[in-house]
């Protein structure tokens, strides 16, 4: 905030979404990431008027902030109240309690009325800092990224070619400029560089077991189109 044309928070004349669908006769549900509320509203005494349950939102499990730890958020609540929460299990992940959560409230919702429409909003902290992964997905990549990210960049553009995702002769654009190239890399600085890489990646691909088990209720329950 201070900046012209940025508050930090959404207009109360530019209807959300959630709002839309609400007054529409959905039910509508919120899991993650908010971060839509400046930082002095975002505590109890403050003004909550832009707060996920006063912008269409009827349940909102997740934080408010910019980041938190993802095995041990601060701050983590449902609808308009900080949870009392001094211990996570020891297996505790935020992307995977996210969407347990959201397929929780679904279930809740089809207990009770099994044919009003949802909309259920996932707001991923991944791959968000802190770079945080579970041990067993940084098993799977280990050493992956060895050889750099120069190396990286081009096998990824030569499957993409290969696969149709990107038309025939396109020339693959030039890297950042202000990331050096990794034959420029200090040797000494290399292996964090890469752990770097195999924790990203291990975020992504936790985001995407996640996905892959919301497909799978929504297939078992017969909603998934």
């Amino acid at each position: 905030p201070g900046y012209p044309g940025y508050s930090g928070e959404i207009p109360l004349d530019a209807a959300t979404l959630p709002e839309t669908l609400r007054a529409a006769g959905y039910e509508t549900i919120m899991v993650g990431k908010w971060h839509n509320t400046p930082a002095a509203d975002n505590v109890p005494g403050g003004s909550k008027h832009n707060w996920p349950t006063q912008r269409g939102f009827d349940t909102f499990y997740g934080f408010m902030d910019g980041e938190t730890n993802h095995f041990f958020p601060t701050r983590l609540m449902l609808n308009n109240q900080v949870l009392p929460i001094d211990e996570y299990p020891r297996d505790y992940y935020a992307g995977d309690d996210w969407m347990n959560q959201g397929i929780r409230f679904i279930k809740d919702l089809r207990t009770s009325d099994t044919e009003k429409p949802f909309l259920l909003y996932v707001a991923n902290n991944a791959v968000h800092s802190p770079i945080q992964a579970k041990p067993s997905d940084l098993a799977k990549y280990k050493g992956r990224y060895d050889d750099g990210w120069t190396a990286a960049r081009l096998a990824r553009h030569g499957r993409q070619l290969e696969m149709g995702l990107t038309p025939p002769g396109t020339k693959m654009p030039a890297s950042d400029p202000r990331a050096p190239r990794w034959e420029d890399t200090a040797p000494a600085n290399r292996p964090l560089y890469t752990r770097h890489m195999e924790a990203y990646a291990a975020m992504l691909d936790n985001a995407d077991q996640n996905v892959g088990k919301l497909v799978a209720y929504l297939t078992a329950i017969g909603e998934l189109d």
